[in-house]
């Protein structure tokens, strides 16, 4: 077995997985040279839009459930269609890293996940664990990554990159991190026969977030000391190392940017993407599933294989989400219906690796619907923001469970 790292070493010897973890504190400057104290570790969430069928991906080896997808259900003794993690669950075989990882005991599979008050909606789901709450009926309207960004990012809006564009319920609030598409996106038109002011306003800037910052919109007013840490902001963008071999697909392009901003934005440590295609009501054995399985497969293992080759990996985390699972039985169209509860997995070498819950049972394939609920995924997120060096309790205030994720 692969030697775990702690999670001291994790976060560059601060401590910061251990109960009461450092609060980051805030370096006063300019946007863009600003810089929360970096705590050393860095999050990536993939958010997997659509409701992610955790069932067909780490599939208990139970009749009950082969009874009940009877097209769907892949032989547990044939390799070339499920990868072995343990005796009780195996792996679809198009999530390679997925295995290769667990074996070296850097994969966390937190069975049994989701929220109170649990619904089927995708608005409802994708709400819930934006915001980052216990109970679908809490009151709380902002998003967990904002709370995060105005506890202990205020003055640095480059702690939290949001590659999806920047989902509301996930950005929604005052802090204003840097929500784009793309870091081709974060670009202006200079045109030396103009002055710059005028030139800046001419931008070609392809994001929203920008006339959020404050400094923006001094700048806008005519502050020139303002005006100047925009074009500089803009300029650090730009001057991002390029990276090369990453597949050109949806996710091999975030995850290539993720990786830019790493190599040249340290204070960085906070990435939220995305990956949809789904929401599988129909056809889920065919080829295009398992197509999108391959595109996450070959751009989190280039992802993946970057961060060890330059010395990054022991510092990362890579946490795997959705609004809910599928249902227990496959429906008329051989695909599967809205579900309820899921599978949280948690990536990277200070993981404390393995399954978590209890074992599924026959009994608990008997409804349509997982029932179960273990762990709520607030617990799961406070450990993960633990590790990476800050205190929890104000994002998603305390712990109900201490779950143990991490070494």
């Amino acid at each position: 077995m692969t030697k775990k790292i702690s999670r001291r070493k994790f976060i560059k010897g601060l401590g910061a997985c251990a109960a009461g973890a450092a609060i980051g504190n805030i370096i006063p400057g300019t946007l863009a040279s600003a810089k929360a104290a970096s705590n050393g570790g860095r999050l990536v969430v993939l958010n997997l839009d659509g409701g992610f069928d955790t069932l067909a991906i780490f599939q208990p080896n139970l009749g009950a459930l082969a009874d009940k997808r009877p097209t769907l259900f892949r032989n547990m003794s044939d390799s070339s269609l499920i990868l072995p993690l343990t005796s009780k669950i195996g792996l679809h075989s198009s999530f390679g890293i997925i295995k290769e990882e667990f074996d070296r005991n850097n994969v966390a599979l937190v069975h049994k996940m989701g929220y109170e008050n649990v619904s089927r909606s995708h608005a409802d789901g994708k709400a819930a664990y934006a915001r980052g709450v216990k109970d679908r009926n809490s009151v709380i309207t902002t998003g967990w990554l904002n709370r995060l960004g105005t506890q202990y990012f205020s003055n640095s809006p480059f702690s939290v990159f949001d590659f999806t564009g920047g989902n509301h319920t996930t950005i929604a609030g005052t802090y204003r991190g840097t929500a784009l598409r793309s870091l081709n996106d974060f670009n202006y038109l200079r045109d030396t026969t103009q002055n710059i002011q005028e030139n800046q306003f001419r931008r070609d800037i392809g994001f929203s977030m920008v006339n959020d910052w404050p400094i923006f919109q001094a700048a806008q007013a005519g502050n020139q000391a303002a005006f100047s840490t925009v074009i500089n902001s803009v300029d650090r963008i730009q001057s991002l190392p390029q990276v090369s071999g990453y597949p050109n697909t949806g996710l091999g392009r975030q995850l290539r940017d993720v990786d830019r901003v790493i190599g040249g934005i340290p204070e960085a440590q906070f990435f939220y993407t995305t990956k949809g295609g789904f929401d599988t009501h129909e056809g889920q054995a065919t080829g295009g599933f398992n197509d999108r399985l391959t595109e996450i497969d070959d751009a989190l293992r280039f992802f993946i294989n970057r961060m060890k080759a330059r010395g990054e990996w022991e510092n990362t985390l890579i946490y795997l989400t959705s609004e809910f699972s599928r249902t227990i039985t496959e429906n008329t169209s051989r695909g599967t219906d809205h579900g309820k509860n899921t599978t949280g997995v948690i990536i990277g070498p200070a993981v404390n690796g393995g399954m978590y819950g209890t074992d599924y049972t026959n009994a608990e394939m008997a409804p349509r619907y997982l029932e179960t609920l273990e762990f709520n995924h607030t617990n799961v997120m406070s450990e993960i923001i633990e590790c990476v060096g800050y205190n929890p309790e104000p994002i998603f205030g305390p712990k109900t469970q201490n779950i143990g994720l991490f070494t």
